[in-house]
C-alpha cells in the first residue's frame, strides 16, 4: 500500500465492491507504475553522441564563463573595499565635524565670557575717568590749590556716589 501511495495512488482510487477486485486493481496500478518507471529509465539511458568539436566549444565557453565569474568576483571585492574605505572616511569626517562643533561652541562661550569681563573693566575705567573729570572740572572752576578743600570735595563726591549706588 505504501508503494502505491508514493506513486500517486491511494485507497480512494480503488473500487470497493469486493476484495478480489481491489487486489486486482492494486496489481494493475503497480504494474503501470513500474512500467512508467522503466520507460523513464530507458529515456534517461539514451545518450546522444557528442562530437569532439562540440566538447571543445563547451569547454571554451565554460572557461570563458569561469573567467568572467572570477573577474566579477574581483570587481566585487574591490567595490567592497572601496565601500569600506568610504564608510571609514565618512565616520572620520563625522567625528571631526562633531569635535569642530564642540570646539566652536566652547570658543563662543569663552569669547562671550571675555567680552563680559572686558565690558566690566571698561565700565570701571569709564566711571573712574568720569570721577576724575568731575574733580578736574571743580578744580578748574575754583582755581584753588588748597589740599584741604580738595580732600573735602573728594569725600563729598565719594559719599554722593555711594548713595547713588
Amino acid at each position: 500500500m505504501y508503494r502505491a501511495r508514493v506513486m500517486g495512488f491511494n485507497k480512494n482510487n480503488m473500487p470497493n465492491d469486493d476484495p478480489q477486485k481491489n487486489a486486482k486493481h492494486r496489481r494493475e496500478l503497480l504494474r503501470k507504475a513500474i512500467k512508467r518507471n522503466e520507460n523513464k529509465k530507458k529515456d534517461s539511458d539514451k545518450t546522444t553522441p557528442v562530437s569532439a568539436n562540440e566538447i571543445k566549444k563547451l569547454r571554451q565557453q565554460l572557461s570563458k564563463y569561469e573567467k568572467r565569474v572570477n573577474s566579477l568576483q574581483s570587481q566585487n571585492k574591490k567595490s567592497l573595499q572601496k565601500c569600506k574605505a568610504i564608510k571609514q572616511e565618512n565616520y572620520r569626517l563625522r567625528k571631526e565635524n562633531r569635535e569642530s562643533r564642540l570646539n566652536t561652541r566652547q570658543a563662543e562661550q569663552e569669547s562671550e565670557q571675555l567680552k563680559a569681563d572686558f565690558q566690566k573693566k571698561l565700565d570701571a575705567l569709564n566711571l573712574k575717568n568720569f570721577r576724575e573729570g568731575k574733580i578736574n572740572n571743580w578744580l578748574d572752576q575754583h582755581k584753588t590749590n588748597d589740599i584741604e578743600n580738595l580732600t573735602n570735595y573728594v569725600d563729598h563726591l565719594t559719599d554722593r556716589y555711594e548713595q547713588n549706588e
